[in-house]
């Protein structure tokens, strides 16, 4: 089955969603340079999503303040329509280009970062006052090498295994353990995609000199089988972690394939690389999640949107 839509559909009618969109905003710009930050205001302002995971933001430079710009404009004009209408919170300490940001409905009770690799990659992780998911996380991991991208994300999940055991002062009874990830893995599922396109794939990267198509990646995170052109690292061939996770994306939408229909991927070479994850007792609760084609030209991304209905 191909994907023909990736507009966002209706929400189903509840009071006990929860939101989640992950985006990559190429730093605050459109995929020919221009700033996007009023199209992007106006499609985070429309939907409203409880949680939104950005990735390739930053907070200042010399002459312009974007994030804070951008958080000040979602604040100052809640949707009217929204029964309770909840400001953003974030917090942001030092930012480079290639930051990740965490924006919050639910009051952030903690928050930590972790520099994951060299080119300023790093995960940032949150927690929330929410009934049900404590820990939220974002990450982006490297655009070149997959086997950098797999020694990122082995400390990607260390640092969320210690962050999640982590106890809060004013909470030393709280065992709630369940978490999303969200962000840019900049790596593929082979089951995604088409023999037909896989094949256009590899030979696409052939031509511009990069990589193979790997999935290292995935397989670590989803137990997924990896591909035959895969060149692992000593390192990279350690134990995995045991941590089962699920890609919502993939369990709501088991039978779409990608045949390289101009649009449908999350990356602007119609392959899914950005990914909303979580463990395995938030599955249940999985309602609807799509590839939002509705904010295309915003910029070199799709965002991904998933809903869990409690």
């Amino acid at each position: 089955m191909s994907l023909d839509q990736t507009s966002s559909p209706p929400p189903p009618e509840s009071n006990n969603l929860l939101s989640c969109c992950s985006f990559n905003v190429h730093h605050f710009s459109t995929a020919y340079g221009r700033s996007n930050l009023t199209e992007l205001y106006k499609y985070l302002h429309k939907n409203n999503f409880d949680i939104v995971c950005l990735n390739e933001v930053y907070e200042d430079s010399e002459y312009s303040h974007p994030l804070r710009d951008l958080v000040y404009a979602l604040n100052s004009s809640l949707p009217e329509e929204v029964e309770v209408a909840r400001p953003y919170q974030y917090r942001s300490g030092p930012t480079n280009y290639e930051s990740n940001i965490i924006l919050s409905k639910y009051p952030i009770l903690f928050q930590e970062k972790k520099d994951v690799g060299r080119g300023e990659r790093s995960v940032l992780g949150i927690k929330i006052d929410h009934p049900l998911v404590r820990n939220v996380f974002v990450t982006h991991l490297d655009h070149v090498s997959e086997n950098k991208r797999v020694l990122q994300l082995k400390r990607v999940l260390s640092f969320m295994k210690h962050f999640i055991d982590r106890k809060l002062v004013d909470y030393p009874n709280d065992e709630n353990k369940n978490f999303i990830l969200l962000g840019d893995f900049n790596s593929m599922r082979m089951d995604d995609y088409t023999d037909k396109f896989w094949d256009y794939l590899i030979k696409q990267r052939i031509q511009y000199g990069w990589e193979a198509p790997d999935t290292q990646v995935t397989s670590l995170l989803f137990n997924e089988p990896t591909t035959p052109e895969s060149h692992s690292t000593e390192e990279a061939d350690e134990p995995k972690l045991k941590m089962p996770l699920v890609d919502c994306w993939k369990v709501l939408n088991p039978d779409i394939i990608f045949e390289g229909e101009k649009g449908t991927g999350s990356s602007r070479l119609d392959t899914r690389i950005d990914y909303v994850i979580s463990n395995t007792e938030l599955q249940p609760y999985l309602k609807q999640s799509w590839i939002d084609s509705d904010a295309s030209g915003i910029s070199d991304h799709l965002p991904v949107v998933v809903l869990f209905e409690f």
